[in-house]
């Protein structure tokens, strides 16, 4: 097997992982798709967080498009993390760009450390009613701008 063919069935079982992972869990990006391409291609943590950017597009497309079509999505809340988000991540890269190479590691680490707190901290529900005022949008807002640039840091 070529050296090439190789690279793409590795880029590819990636892909197959982090969809399966963004769909099931909202996840993939900078959890599943950096990391793995550090460890299996070699790249650097910015090259690998670019990639893994232009890469997840599609598949946060169709995951929202399949929610969307069954019901599942709040729009408003939706659309109020979209705008912190879009604001979030040319902050991100331009940290990303910043930040020495040694010290993105750690920021990643810290990253995941805050998200498996959250995971035991909080139990998160299927059902119910959302209750969007003021402050939940305010709360969304900034989720957004944490996650937009999030993203493009890890």
């Amino acid at each position: 097997m070529s050296s090439r063919l190789g690279r793409s069935a590795v880029l590819v079982a990636i892909g197959v992982v982090a969809g399966v992972l963004s769909g099931l869990f909202g996840v993939g990006g900078g959890v599943v798709v950096v990391p793995a391409l550090m460890a299996f291609l070699h790249l650097d943590q910015r090259r690998a967080s670019a990639t893994s950017l232009v890469a997840i597009a599609p598949a946060a497309v169709v995951g929202a498009v399949t929610y969307g079509v069954q019901g599942e999505v709040h729009w408003l809340a939706a659309l109020t993390l979209a705008v912190g988000s879009v604001v979030g991540a040319p902050l991100g890269a331009r940290l990303l760009r910043r930040l020495p190479l040694r010290v993105l590691p750690w920021t990643f680490v810290g990253f995941i450390a805050v998200v498996l707190v959250s995971l035991f901290t909080s139990v998160p529900t299927r059902g119910g009613d959302v209750h969007f005022g003021v402050v939940e949008a305010l709360v969304l807002l900034a989720l957004g701008l944490l996650s937009g640039g999030e993203q493009d840091e890890c």
